[in-house]
């Protein structure tokens, strides 16, 4: 559904992990409007995707040679660099099911009751439901549950192919030195955050991923796009809001910074224009988050309470500490304060912290857009999640990764302007 989409807005060039999102979100509204029409059963679901399969399949016959379908030479390297050193992981995704203990627990185990009853579960889905009404898709799809976890286990493993590929394909030119590099540390050590979160059917990359594809295009409008590009940050921003409840925090700052960045002088012609160019795009993107959370009331308080044990008794130094110490530890810098001397544990953090930190302040000095992304979104976040949730790296995810996007920038800038 993804493809159809791309294929039916007449792109020009298919911009693949857009046809991710678009498919999930695609698949999560059909999977919600058959279950409230009651027809959520095989023989439907394989309907639609014989018609879907049908229309893609008629587009690209009628559309060959319109459509650029091919991948830039950046794109295979870069994507064979994340397959090449995500080997094992993807392999794992692959040919075993679930094992992540908030995976089978929650996530799939949503999935199998959307499968099985075919309907709402007020007492159980306390979470936005994408990823799981993706995967009971497939199981409803292959008629049972034990082959399907398998092919929704590996589509996980494209979450981080796909926020690379975006890197790859940013609006502003990053020199090809710093993609790689950013690409090649991350998950050649193992112990980062980035590698190894691959294939783990968690949802923080999922939701990540829909934020910065949202900032792809919500870049590119600030660079002179039309309202389509408004449109695709706000649907995009949407499927966050739907994936899990942090995409809530990022929905209203798209509206802001589309305000802030919006041709024009004034404040009044910079309203007027976001009204011409957004009006549509807002109402539909809102009208996205409520079909989910005007069914299922925003729930994160029925876990908050076990958030807040997480962290009791630690003061905010405390808490700060831990969130650097963690944050270190998940770059794939091995620290242990009581075998290593401090010095030594100082010195890396330093050096981490030195070269990521270079590398955003350049940006935030040579990019407004990313001035205000940080201002509004990536900083508060950051806050929350360092006083709040930071006893596990990844409920940082939407905020860090977009502000290591920043600072690869910022040193490609820095090393094309030598």
């Amino acid at each position: 559904p993804g493809l159809l989409a791309v294929l039916l807005a007449g792109e020009r060039r298919v911009f693949w992990p857009a046809v991710l999102g678009w498919g999930l979100i695609a698949t999560f509204f059909t999977v919600w409007g058959l279950v409230v029409a009651g027809a959520y059963t095989r023989g439907v679901v394989g309907m639609i995707t014989a018609v879907e399969a049908a229309g893609v399949g008629w587009l690209i016959w009628r559309k060959w040679g319109e459509v650029n379908f091919s991948l830039g030479r950046r794109e295979w390297w870069l994507v064979f660099l994340v397959v090449a050193l995500s080997a094992r992981r993807i392999a794992a995704a692959i040919f075993y099911p679930f094992w992540v203990g908030d995976v089978w627990a929650s996530w799939n185990r949503w999935a199998v009751m959307w499968t099985r009853i075919g309907g709402f579960s007020g007492n159980d889905f306390t979470y936005p439901q994408v990823l799981p009404a993706a995967w009971s898709y497939i199981y409803t799809l292959a008629g049972n549950v034990m082959s399907g976890e398998y092919y929704a286990h590996a589509m996980t493993a494209l979450f981080t192919v796909a926020v690379i590929w975006i890197l790859a394909r940013w609006p502003e030119r990053i020199s090809r030195a710093s993609i790689f590099i950013f690409t090649g540390y991350l998950l050649f050590n193992q112990s980062s955050f980035l590698a190894a979160d691959v294939g783990s059917g968690l949802a923080d990359l999922p939701v990540t991923f829909f934020a910065v594809l949202s900032i792809y295009f919500l870049q590119a409008y600030w660079r002179g796009g039309g309202a389509g590009d408004l449109r695709r940050a706000m649907v995009a921003a949407a499927g966050a809001a739907l994936t899990k409840q942090a995409g809530l925090f990022w929905w209203p700052a798209v509206i802001v910074l589309a305000v802030v960045g919006a041709r024009g002088v004034e404040w009044k012609e910079r309203m007027r224009r976001i009204w011409w160019d957004g009006k549509w795009a807002m109402a539909l993107s809102a009208g996205m988050v409520l079909l989910w959370y005007g069914v299922q009331n925003v729930t994160q308080a029925a876990t908050f309470g076990q958030i807040v044990d997480a962290l009791s008794g630690k003061g905010i130094t405390e808490r700060l500490a831990a969130a650097v110490y963690i944050t270190a530890q998940s770059w794939g810098i091995y620290l242990n304060i009581h075998t290593q001397p401090i010095l030594a544990v100082v010195g890396m953090m330093a050096v981490a912290g030195g070269v990521v930190g270079f590398g955003f302040i350049y940006a935030l000095i040579k990019s407004r857009f990313y001035r205000w992304l940080v201002l509004f979104f990536a900083t508060p976040n950051l806050l929350v999640w360092a006083l709040i949730y930071s006893y596990d790296v990844r409920n940082s995810f939407i905020a860090i990764v977009p502000m290591l996007f920043v600072a690869a920038e910022g040193w490609g800038r820095w090393v094309e302007e030598r």
